[in-house]
């Protein structure tokens, strides 16, 4: 996803969706990671950049770097994070 409607309305989804407490766990392209995959354009998120889109909903447990080698022998890099939706009232 890289319209921002799009992730607008996974995010609405999956807050609207996950129970109170609940685990959210989300791969992107890291910042070090290709421009496009397959000749698709994607969007890049970094630890930080990751943790704050989703502050107002979740917070974040841990965020780990990814090194993926694709059968093209290219490294592709993406930073996978876990998040736990906060409480509301």
């Amino acid at each position: 996803m890289t319209d921002e409607n799009e992730i607008s309305n996974y995010l609405k989804t999956a807050q609207q969706n996950i129970n109170p407490t609940g685990i959210l766990v989300i791969g992107t392209f890291s910042e070090q990671g290709p421009k496009k995959c397959s000749g698709i354009e994607i969007k890049q998120y970094s630890e930080t950049t990751r943790t704050e889109r989703l502050k107002k909903i979740f917070e974040k447990i841990r965020c780990i770097s990814v090194e993926h080698r694709t059968p093209f022998d290219t490294v592709q890099s993406f930073v996978v994070c876990r998040f736990r939706k906060l409480q509301t009232e």
